[in-house]
């Protein structure tokens, strides 16, 4: 069982070599630029790589994508047209033995089959790159094995390996050979390497263009037959059908039995049919023949380049070398095109004719000056595809106008170009990458509005590949802008175990980072972001830009969660953010803009690089921005930034805000018209409140004044009577006591009569009060005015199960079982605001209910 690997740990403190004064003396001017104190700074190594990259220095264990199968007939069989190597074998097994317990030879031995089969591919392409270095005319590229070979030598091998008993050694191939019978015999595989992406868009562009022509063909055999169809009724009705000529060709090899000419000569002539004009016959005996003649070019694909990568060619694909591809590419589009308007025209006239829409006054002027800009969608997808791979330094400076007027023109060409993450692309050789704002090619793109721009990586064959796919859909120029990750050699001396040499060998102590990493590690800092604009999408960007994949695209750096041990041992967790300048330490040239600091300095003038970009430029003057690094030991230590480093981080961070805001994911106009609706919504709701408040004090007002208005006419008429009752506080005679008699009729009664009227104006009195009052209800279940609570916490104290907060901080009865009737009874006489209705008794086996009933009985009543 293996374990996890071990957290990070900070190095242990040493006293002090320098005080802090000189310390920060030396970090703050080689932060600024000045050489004189680089003597005085420790450099940075090969063996250092950012924290948050450490987990993947060996990059044997990393798993990703790759190998890809590239499928010969992807898009005819409804495959994919690539597909990782572990998904198609899964996936083929799952098809031809689903089940766990079928198959299982194959399927326990799976992974060594995949692992064999990397392995294998390696050694294929080490042996073509050793042949390619060979070779005199310096080709770059070279041929990808066959998946059926490389998938039949694994299985070998395995069989060797496991060597089985005769019985399961032919169970077990037998599965194999459904596994080989997965591929078809063309099916490849494709590594990762610099040219990755190259290869998979002359793969894709190769099949699209043989499909589209597939469907052409059969529409044109329809064509054909439909126009000779004309062609034959009409010339029958002229009678040409009854010519000696006609009548020797339908008889055939009897024509030597026969006399045509005496045969023609006693048929009756056909007189009276409506017979078509001879312009119009004309005109589709010229489509017909244009149709039957054309031969199609073998040239499916041209593939245009500068000369550092050399097209696999066959008699579909043709590559060419020029000096600036882009305006050869326009030309050679045009003189292809040319040879397919008279096809197209003639296609289109045929369409005409046998619908019997042909307008000579509309169509002719249209056909005599018919070019590719007249092409219809369909039409300019069939001229041969064309491929531009384009230098990025050179689309930047002497290739840029070509490159302009070629994205400004329509013609359906895809142009790519690989793009080094850290380069300016118009940077001279010697000059610094960081010495003037970087030069973004995909911007310059989107002003042209009109083309297809996509910036992706083969790190992620699906983003690239779904790219590819929809800029062949359309027929407008295409720019492609992919990273590979892949670096320049160099010289280590020192053993590094996250290099790795693909193309090398390790004698000579060359290497190169994992590619993938790299290219990776390019998309996670903002400085290759991924992004495809579509202009068939839609007018506005929101429709156009698809903005998918990049990693938070909301957050100026994507963060991740980080933990380490300190110096005492004990667990920190923390976020880092993973910047341009922990990108910058991939790259061995750039390490020269870092210095280490002191494993024992402690100060507040250090910033981390994320944190230190969000200050303003008075703030930043006194900091020094750091980076966290590990080396192999699992060991933390911080970097310092150069200054021209940390603008490079600015004019990155600046353009992904740019891109942010053309996605739409974080505007400034979206952001203040937020603010702006949210300030309009509480002033409108301000001002509802504000009079409803009027509203409702005025009414409180009135009610008061009514209400005192009444006491005091009762309190009057009672004074005025002298109503015994009332005078001792009889608070029910009070409010119920008739209006009294006037004083005659009192004087004129008997003491006797005076009191049995009084004793039956009483007893009418509390009938009246009796009947007018409506019982008051009684709540049976337990139950609690929530909006009354004040938040006091006696019930949750007594009992949490049963009384429990809801959002507001306002109690609810949660589970009345949850406690017993004599906590509700009890936490509504210590609630406060009286809030809480204990109900009656949910359980009648409990003690005193008697008792607790009646206690319960004033804070029931609703």
């Amino acid at each position: 069982m293996s374990s996890s690997p071990s957290l990070p740990t900070l190095p242990k403190t040493e006293s002090a070599p320098k005080t802090e004064p000189e310390i920060l003396h030396t970090l703050h001017h080689f932060h600024l630029g000045d050489p004189s104190v680089e003597r005085d700074t420790e450099e940075i190594s090969s063996d250092h790589l950012p924290a948050l990259l450490n987990p993947f220095r060996d990059t044997s264990k990393i798993r990703y994508d790759y190998p890809l199968v590239l499928f010969a007939n992807g898009g005819e069989s409804g495959k994919h047209y690539a597909q990782p190597l572990t998904s198609h074998l899964s996936e083929s097994i799952e098809t031809f033995s689903p089940g766990k317990n079928s198959a299982r030879f194959l399927k326990d031995n799976i992974s060594w089959i995949e692992r064999e089969m990397r392995e294998l591919i390696e050694e294929h392409n080490l042996t073509q790159n050793i042949e390619k270095k060979s070779l005199s005319n310096g080709s770059n590229n070279s041929t990808e094995p066959l998946a059926t070979d490389i998938l039949k030598q694994a299985a070998a091998s395995l069989q060797q390996h496991l060597n089985l008993s005769p019985e399961n050694r032919e169970t077990l191939q037998e599965s194999l050979d459904q596994l080989v019978n997965s591929f078809s015999q063309e099916d490849r595989i494709l590594s990762y390497d610099r040219y990755t992406a190259t290869k998979l868009m002359i793969h894709l562009v190769h099949q699209r263009s043989a499909e589209r022509w597939g469907k052409f063909e059969k529409e044109r055999d329809s064509l054909i037959r439909q126009l000779t169809q004309i062609i034959e009724v009409e010339k029958h009705k002229r009678g040409d059908a009854l010519g000696t000529e006609a009548l020797e060709k339908s008889v055939g090899s009897n024509a030597s039995h026969f006399n045509p000419a005496a045969f023609s000569s006693i048929l009756p002539n056909k007189s009276g049919t409506i017979v078509i004009p001879p312009e119009r016959m004309e005109r589709m005996d010229s489509a017909l023949k244009i149709l039957n003649q054309f031969k199609r070019s073998s040239i499916q694909l041209y593939f245009i380049h500068t000369g550092d990568y050399s097209v696999d060619e066959n008699k579909t694909i043709k590559g060419e070398v020029a000096k600036d591809p882009c305006s050869r590419s326009a030309d050679l589009f045009d003189q292809e095109a040319a040879k397919l308007s008279s096809l197209f025209s003639a296609c289109r006239i045929a369409k005409l004719e046998v619908s019997n829409q042909y307008s000579a006054t509309i169509h002719d002027p249209w056909f005599n000056n018919f070019g590719w800009e007249a092409f219809s969608e369909q039409e300019l997808l069939l001229v041969p595809a064309i491929i531009a791979l384009e230098p990025a330094n050179r689309l930047a400076q002497e290739g840029l106008s070509s490159f302009s007027q070629l994205l400004g023109s329509g013609r359906p060409i895809q142009i790519m170009s690989r793009v080094k993450g850290h380069a300016n692309p118009a940077a001279t050789e010697k000059s610094s990458p960081f010495r003037d704002f970087r030069l973004e090619l995909g911007y310059i793109a989107m002003a042209h509005r009109q083309c297809y721009v996509a910036q992706s990586s083969a790190a992620r064959y699906q983003h690239l590949i779904q790219g590819f796919i929809e800029a062949t859909e359309i027929p407008r120029t295409a720019i492609h802008l992919i990273n590979t990750g892949v670096q320049e050699q160099s010289t280590i001396h020192e053993e590094d175990p996250h290099l790795i040499s693909p193309n090398i060998t390790k004698s000579k102590k060359q290497f190169l980072l994992d590619p993938w990493m790299v290219s990776s590690a390019a998309l996670e800092s903002r400085v290759h972001p991924f992004f495809r604009i579509n202009p068939e999408s839609g007018d506005t960007f929101a429709e156009r830009m698809n903005f998918s994949v990049n990693p938070q695209p909301d957050r100026d750096w994507a963060t991740h969660p980080f933990s380490y041990r300190d110096e005492s041992g004990d667990v920190t967790h923390t976020e880092l953010a993973f910047t341009f300048a922990d990108y910058a330490l991939l790259v061995p040239k750039l390490r020269s803009h870092f210095r280490l600091i002191p494993d024992n300095f402690e100060s507040d003038s250090l910033s981390p690089v994320a944190e230190y970009l969000t200050h303003n430029e008075t703030t930043r003057f006194s900091l020094i921005p750091f980076v966290w690094t590990m080396n192999r030991d699992n060991v933390m230590h911080r970097a310092v930034v150069s200054r021209e480093l940390i603008l490079a981080c600015r004019d990155r961070l600046n353009y992904w805000h740019t891109l942010q805001e053309i996605a739409g994911v974080k505007s400034p106009h979206i952001e203040q018209a937020i603010n702006d609706t949210t300030l309009t919504i509480e002033a409108r709701k301000n001002s509802e409140i504000s009079e409803l408040k009027t509203v409702h004090t005025s009414e409180l007002q009135e009610l008061q004044n009514d209400a005192t208005t009444k006491v005091m006419g009762q309190l009057a008429q009672v004074l005025m009577g002298m109503n015994p009752a009332a005078m001792q506080g009889d608070s029910t005679s009070s409010r119920n006591s008739s209006i009294p008699q006037s004083s005659s009729e009192t004087e004129s009664s008997s003491p006797a009569e005076s009191e049995e009227s009084a004793t039956e104006d009483n007893s009418e009195q509390s009938e009246t009060v009796a009947a007018s009052e409506p019982a008051a209800e009684v709540s049976e279940d337990p139950w609690i005015e929530t909006m009354l609570c004040t938040t006091c916490n006696d019930c949750t104290n007594m009992n949490p199960q049963m009384f429990v907060y809801n959002d507001d901080k306002q109690a609810y009865i949660a589970d009345p079982n949850a406690g017993t009737y004599a906590e509700l009874v009890e936490a509504a006489e210590i609630c406060p605001s009286r809030c809480i209705h204990p109900g009656l008794p949910l359980n009648s086996s409990e003690a005193d209910l008697d008792e607790l009933i009646e206690r319960a009985a004033p804070f029931n009543q609703i």
